[in-house]
């Protein structure tokens, strides 16, 4: 009976670090698709800056 128990425990053991691995990965792949959805913001933030800034001096000039 000792054998199955053993087994049973290493295979919970395994199970828990596949889980443990899982998370981590997790975590990992969600922090990186938040940093490429920021960047896309922060460009096209950048880009209406720009088109605002550039009619806030043509109206200035005429």
């Amino acid at each position: 009976m000792s054998g199955f128990a053993s087994v049973g425990i290493g295979l919970f053991s395994l199970i828990y670090l596949l889980f443990i691995l899982a998370m981590i990965g997790f975590v990992i792949w969600f922090m990186v698709q938040l940093i490429a959805t920021q960047r896309e913001k922060v460009q096209a933030l950048k880009e209406i800056s720009a088109q605002l800034r550039e009619r806030n001096l043509s109206t200035t000039k005429s």
